[in-house]
């Protein structure tokens, strides 16, 4: 299989996922033969190269074409004149929405793992530049090469495309609302002219990506999860390192808490004392994640009282667990704590909270790689 990660342990995933796939059928893309599919070919190949480009038995070593804006505009006009559906996809590893499987079936996958560049790391303005094809943990080691100052929020799978989850992906943390921390993108439109938002829209703009607003209407949602433009490069804000992190967990017994714990979470945030998304989780999410059904319950059907009482044991946990994270100045970050406290005895009577406070040292913010998981139970299949 080919090498798209430099990291093994990467690697080995990849081709756990992709290495298994069973022979597919030729479908040529609609209102094409064999001639005329043929003849689209050609032009793809004299474009962007016979290497960047792969149709049946090759596929299976196949490398991704664009490598620039200007190689994406190349295979729109070819597309357009021929009528050629494409379907775009950053790092295909968003299983749940089908990978990089397109919609129509004979469409032309066009992927961007090639646009794999980091552009600009801005430390004080804490942003970064990237292209499609930069991955979370490309992004993180390179934080951690330079050491820099800065945090990223990355989600569940590391391996996934910066710009992807930045179409309406979600983090955890400050700016874990992906969608709402975009600073500016880069667009190839359908029409090959491309489109720059925000104060990128102003050539040579020393503040091209530190403000988001831009002269007129913001159409950056034009472009979120949609196929009006395809987004080759984007501006993601991340997180200066705080002096004190502190993780918080809201334990609640029963599973009519859901009500009062929502209306809590709701009340924390909008009297602007959490930072960041909360997470609610069940006994059944870190059943799941530990063994198979079968071992922590021998009947079928759902789970009974008795073997849920049993995982809340196991897993020193309520039914319900929500997860909340603080950040900044250890005073501040002490006194946000005691006012979640206050809420969570006024609303939450029978719930209880754990909490672990993280400082920095030496005047230097808290290493994030001493933090740990999320889900704090241990994770065997855990990537």
């Amino acid at each position: 299989m080919v090498q798209w990660y430099k990291s093994p342990e990467l690697q080995s995933h990849h081709g756990h996922a992709f290495g298994t796939r069973k022979p597919g059928t030729r479908t040529l893309p609609p209102g094409h033969d064999e001639a005329s599919f043929s003849r689209v070919f050609d032009e793809f190949r004299a474009a962007i190269g016979q290497e960047n480009i792969v149709v049946g038995e090759a596929l299976a070593n196949f490398r991704d074409p664009p490598d620039s804006a200007e190689e994406v505009q190349a295979i729109l006009k070819i597309a357009n004149q021929h009528q050629v559906l494409l379907w775009t996809c950053s790092q295909e590893k968003n299983f749940g929405y089908g990978g990089p499987a397109p919609r129509v079936s004979g469409s032309m996958v066009l992927s961007f793992q090639r646009m794999n560049r980091i552009l600009e790391v801005n430390e004080k303005l804490a942003y970064i530049d990237v292209e499609r094809g930069v991955t979370f943990f490309d992004v993180y080691n390179y934080i951690v090469e330079n050491k820099l100052d800065l945090w990223v929020s990355v989600p569940a799978l590391g391996w996934g495309s910066v710009v992807g989850n930045a179409n309406s992906g979600h983090g955890y943390t400050i700016s874990g609302d992906r969608q709402h921390f975009i600073g500016s993108l880069e667009v190839v439109l359908a029409s090959r002219d491309i489109l720059r938002t925000g104060q990128w829209a102003v050539p040579n703009s020393p503040s091209a990506h530190a403000c988001p607003n831009s002269f007129g209407p913001q159409v950056d949602g034009l472009f979120l999860q949609s196929n009006r433009g395809i987004v080759t490069k984007r501006t993601v804000a991340l997180d200066a390192a705080p002096a004190s992190f502190m993780d918080i967990q809201i334990h609640c017994p029963e599973i009519e808490d859901i009500a009062p714990l929502i209306d809590t979470l709701q009340q924390l945030d909008r009297e602007g004392i959490t930072q960041n998304h909360s997470l609610i989780t069940t006994t059944n999410h870190f059943a799941s994640h530990d063994a198979p059904k079968r071992e922590q319950q021998s009947i079928l059907g759902p789970l009974t009282p008795e073997t849920i009482a049993s995982l809340k044991k196991r897993y020193n946990t309520g039914y319900w667990r929500s997860l909340v994270s603080l950040y900044g100045p250890k005073q501040l970050v002490v006194a946000r704590w005691s006012r979640i406290q206050e809420v969570v005895a006024q609303n939450l009577p029978t719930a209880w909270t754990q909490h672990t406070l993280y400082v920095g040292k030496d005047g230097r913010p808290v290493d994030n790689s001493q933090i740990g998981t999320l889900l704090l139970v241990p994770l065997p299949c855990w990537l």
